[in-house]
């Protein structure tokens, strides 16, 4: 048998592997600061998030030098690689959340610090596209709750607590 027909497979578990570990790296417990839990990106994402960056400059450097009549879906498919580079570096290396009883604590470059009580909270959601949870408040549009955050199952529990505790009455 050929060693090339076992490329895709092993690619396939080499990606599958990554996506666990990733994805595990939210069962692991928030970071504590006194009462404050600190919900960060592990060095796993980090990495990821970095590798990312040279990856689709090479992507975007590939697609301007597609055939002509591949270049708008080159030119697509690298704009997707560096607005996920963008977005994916920003959140593991810019962002700051955390919580307590009282506040969410946020941080970043283009939203600034804030201390939000929970009371603030106008929603909690899901985004199919970005496979990811958020948080809306009146102060920060959106904060992205990913499951690749340490203390992401603490998040939901405290999230489930917290509702009840709110609006438990309302029902």
């Amino acid at each position: 048998m050929d060693l090339n027909s076992f490329h895709p497979i092993l690619s396939d578990l080499f990606g599958a592997a990554a996506v666990y570990f990733l994805a595990r790296t939210g069962t692991k417990p928030a970071t504590r600061k006194g009462d404050r839990r600190i919900l960060s990106y592990g060095i796993g994402f980090k990495l990821f998030a970095a590798l990312l960056v040279p990856g689709s400059l090479f992507v975007a450097y590939a697609a301007a030098h597609a055939r002509p009549s591949q270049l708008v879906l080159a030119g697509l498919i690298a704009i997707v690689f560096l607005v996920a580079a963008a977005f994916f570096a920003y959140q593991a290396f810019f962002v700051s959340f955390g919580y307590d009883e009282k506040n969410i604590y946020y941080s970043s470059p283009l939203a600034g610090a804030h201390v939000i009580p929970w009371s603030d909270v106008q929603e909690v959601g899901y985004s199919g596209l970005l496979k990811a949870h958020f948080i809306s408040t009146m102060q920060v549009r959106r904060i992205w709750c990913s499951n690749m955050l340490r203390g992401f199952e603490e998040l939901g529990e405290f999230l489930t607590k917290k509702y009840d505790e709110l609006y438990g009455d309302e029902s």
